[in-house]
């Protein structure tokens, strides 16, 4: 029992790292966010540097979440906002493009 609970911290653990990757990708995304939104590369380019402000922030306050009531709590509830964001960010119509700076930063 022990042994499969060490497989499925490192199974989650691999997972978490790949959904980091998500800073390295925008990259890709961004020149379809360029046509669709009808923005400027600058435009663009904050909905990055929001993404990673606010993952900065949310680094500091899931280490104190992680602190006071656990890291599975920590990262169950950072996974959520995350998948939550991107869920959210698949649904921003044209015609409100500032949603994707909240979504998806």
């Amino acid at each position: 029992m022990e042994n499969k609970r060490k497989y499925m911290v490192l199974v989650a653990g691999v997972i978490i790292m790949l959904c980091t990757g998500i800073f390295y990708i925008w990259s890709i995304f961004q020149p379809s966010v360029i046509v669709y939104y009808d923005w400027t590369n600058a435009q663009a380019s904050m909905t990055f540097y929001i993404m990673l402000t606010v993952n900065v922030i949310g680094i500091i306050v899931g280490g104190r979440i992680a602190y006071k009531k656990g890291s599975q709590f920590a990262v169950f509830l950072g996974c959520a906002f995350f998948v939550g964001g991107l869920l959210l960010s698949s649904f921003v119509p044209v015609s409100l493009p500032w949603l994707l700076y909240i979504f998806y930063g």
